[in-house]
C-alpha cells in the first residue's frame, strides 16, 4: 500500500461518516466553551486537515467507540496525544498544549500512514467491546490479534498490512 487513501479503503465505517457530520459535532461543543483564540485555531487546523486528508470517518471511528464505550473507561492513548481536537472532544486526557504537543507530530496531509492510536479499556471489558464493533461495523471489518501480553482488535486489512511489515521486516534480517 503506497497511500493513505488506499489504507482507508476498508476501513471500519458507517453510512453518514462524512466530515460535515465531523464537524458539526466538534461546532456543536465549540458553542458551548469559552475557548481562547489560540485553542480554537488549533482546532481550526486540525479539522482542515482532516478534511484535505479525507480521514473524517477514521475521527468518527474513535468518537463513536468511545462515548459508546465510555462506561469500560475507554479513552484513546498512543500518539494521538498531539491533537488538541481530540483532547476537546474528550477522547484523551492529555491538553498538548500543557506539554508543547505540535498536531504535525501526529497528523499532516503529507503523511503516508494513519498515526499510532488505539482504546484502552478496562481490564474484562473485551468482549463489550468485540460485541460493540461487530453490531456498529460488521464481523468483516474487525479481526483480533493477540500476543505474549495483549489482545489487538484491528480491521482485517490491518493484519494484512502487518504481515506486509513484518515480511519486510524479517526479509531485511535475512540479507
Amino acid at each position: 500500500m503506497s497511500s493513505l487513501e488506499e489504507r482507508l479503503e476498508n476501513f471500519p465505517r458507517k453510512s453518514g461518516d462524512t466530515f460535515e457530520r465531523f464537524q458539526a459535532i466538534v461546532a456543536k461543543r465549540i458553542e458551548s466553551s469559552m475557548l481562547k483564540s489560540y485553542e480554537k485555531a488549533r482546532l481550526e487546523r486540525e479539522l482542515s486537515v482532516i478534511k484535505e486528508t479525507n480521514t473524517a470517518s477514521v475521527f468518527l471511528f474513535f468518537y463513536d467507540t468511545v462515548y459508546a464505550l465510555k462506561d469500560v473507561g475507554a479513552i484513546l492513548h498512543g500518539v494521538c496525544h498531539c491533537s488538541y481536537l481530540l483532547y476537546f472532544l474528550g477522547l484523551t486526557k492529555v491538553n498538548p498544549f500543557d506539554y508543547r504537543l505540535p498536531f504535525e507530530r501526529y497528523f499532516h496531509k503529507n503523511r503516508k500512514l494513519l498515526p499510532f492510536t488505539y482504546i484502552a479499556v478496562q481490564k474484562g471489558a473485551k468482549g463489550k467491546v468485540i460485541k460493540y464493533l461487530k453490531e456498529q461495523y460488521g464481523v468483516d471489518k474487525i479481526a483480533r490479534m493477540k500476543d505474549n501480553e495483549n489482545e489487538y482488535i484491528l480491521s482485517p486489512k490491518s493484519l494484512l498490512e502487518i504481515g506486509e511489515i513484518e515480511q519486510t521486516v524479517l526479509h531485511a534480517d535475512s540479507n
